[in-house]
């Protein structure tokens, strides 16, 4: 339900459709899209197939979340097919080490440009000193560098890029 309006309690599957319905989600298809298109990359969403989303609207709640866990009966179906340490782990894999090092080691020249260079670009919509402070201390640190930090330079690197699209026209790159 945290995806409702503000003020808006609902049941589950009121909070599903909601959810499938709100504009969000094709909106994140569209920018998953043209991301993976600038790598060659078609993009598949397995669990958007209509049949399946139909069966999961029409599931009680507690085949959702139960015992803790979410996906259950997704988790349950996976019995005997992926070893139980898999199929019944709580957490997820944490991409922010990979995100430093492919921004510090492979993009860092398109960061300085973005964020040093051309930083009068986002200066109205950010807090330039704090996305500085956040960069000096990506670059000095990588391997120590706070998680909001890395989405402050993420996101204000991407907003440069978007600015820049815009502002110019063509490739944001």
């Amino acid at each position: 339900a945290g995806y409702m309006p503000p003020g808006v309690q609902a049941s589950d599957a009121l909070s599903h459709r909601w959810i499938l319905s709100n504009g969000y989600v094709p909106h994140s298809f569209e920018v998953l899209d043209k991301a993976a298109a600038n790598f060659g990359v078609e993009p598949r969403y397995p669990f958007w197939d209509k049949p399946l989303v139909e069966f999961c609207l029409g599931l009680p709640g507690e085949q959702k979340l139960s015992h803790g866990f979410g996906r259950y009966v997704l988790r349950r179906a996976m019995e005997g097919i992926l070893p139980a340490a898999v199929q019944w782990r709580r957490d997820k894999i944490d991409f922010t080490a990979n995100l430093v090092n492919g921004m510090v080691r492979n993009h860092r020249d398109l960061l300085d440009q973005l964020l040093v260079c051309d930083a009068g670009r986002i200066a109205p919509y950010v807090n330039l000193p704090e996305v500085t402070a956040a960069y000096a201390r990506l670059l000095r640190q990588p391997d120590q560098v706070a998680p909001l930090d890395v989405q402050y330079v993420w996101r204000s690197a991407s907003l440069s890029l978007w600015l820049r699209q815009v502002q110019h026209g063509g490739s944001p790159a």
